[in-house]
């Protein structure tokens, strides 16, 4: 069995809760991963940035903890469907856990 090891960033509107869209108060824009086999070894990494499509502005807290901004996200991130697809392709077929 390996073990997913993964780490999300989100943001978030840029005003708070005032403008967050109900249904999506938060927005994923990177995935980091580690794959460990059953003797917890290291076997693989995954870092993915995605680009945003709901907040187009970055909450200042969320730019202070990331070190990212917004043109870096827009000009190497890649759609979040995209970026799914790849991550749960690395992941694997075989038996696994999300840690």
């Amino acid at each position: 069995m390996n073990y997913i090891v993964f780490d999300l960033e989100w943001n978030q509107s840029p005003n708070g809760k005032e403008d967050s869209v109900e249904h999506l108060p938060f927005e994923i824009i990177e995935i980091g991963a580690v794959k460990l086999n059953g003797n917890f070894e290291e076997t693989g990494t995954f870092h993915k940035l995605i680009r945003p499509k709901v907040y187009k502005k970055m909450h200042f807290k969320i730019s202070e903890v990331t070190h990212m901004d917004m043109k870096k996200l827009c000009q190497e991130g890649q759609p979040f469907r995209e970026v799914m697809e790849e991550f749960l392709d690395w992941c694997g077929d075989g038996e696994f856990r999300f840690c």
